[in-house]
C-alpha cells in the first residue's frame, strides 16, 4: 500500500503545482488499523474481552459483580522520538458490536499512529508512517493474547 499511497501522493503534488496552490507541507500524520474480531474460537459474548485483550482482566475484588455484558476500551502509549520527546502517539479503541450479516459478536480493534513528521517536507512525514505502521502491528500483537494468536495461525514475524 505504500507504493500506491507514494503515487497517489506524487499525482497530488503535481496537481498543487499544476494550479499553482502551493506546496503540501505535512504537520500531522495518520496510520490507522481496523480490525474486526469476530466472536467464535477462542470468546462467544462481550463480556469476554480478557479472552482477546491482554490489557483487560474481568477480575473484582469480591463477588457482588458477575461477568459484564459488554466492554469498550481506550487507551494511549507515547511513540518516542529517537531524542526520547514524543513524536505522537498509538492510540488504541475497542468496542463491542454486531455484524450485520448475521448479528454475530464481533469486537471493532482500531489502532492509529498519530504524530508529526520525523523531519521536514513528504520524506519525514513518509518516515513516520513507517514508524506509525510498525507501531499498529507490534501494538496490535502486543494487545492482543497469545491464546488468539494460535487460533489465528499467526507466525511471529520478529
Amino acid at each position: 500500500m505504500k507504493r500506491k499511497f507514494e503515487e497517489e501522493l506524487g499525482t497530488f503534488r503535481r496537481f498543487l503545482v499544476r494550479e499553482d496552490v502551493g506546496e503540501l507541507v505535512p504537520n500531522q500524520c495518520e496510520v490507522t488499523y481496523v480490525n474486526h474480531i469476530i466472536s467464535g474460537a477462542g470468546w462467544q459474548i462481550h463480556g469476554e474481552l480478557g479472552e482477546i485483550l491482554t490489557i483487560w482482566k474481568t477480575r473484582y475484588s469480591d463477588s457482588f459483580l458477575s461477568e459484564p455484558e459488554d466492554i469498550g476500551l481506550r487507551v494511549r502509549y507515547i511513540i518516542p522520538g529517537t531524542d526520547g520527546t514524543p513524536l505522537g502517539r498509538l492510540l488504541v479503541k475497542i468496542d463491542p458490536a454486531y455484524r450485520t450479516e448475521d448479528d454475530r459478536p464481533i469486537y471493532v480493534l482500531v489502532l492509529t499512529a498519530r504524530g508529526r513528521p520525523v523531519s521536514e517536507g513528504i520524506e519525514g512525514a513518509l518516515s513516520f508512517l513507517d514508524i506509525g505502521r510498525e507501531w499498529v502491528v507490534r501494538g496490535f500483537t502486543s494487545l492482543t493474547s497469545l491464546r488468539m494468536h494460535e487460533i489465528w495461525g499467526r507466525r511471529n514475524a520478529h
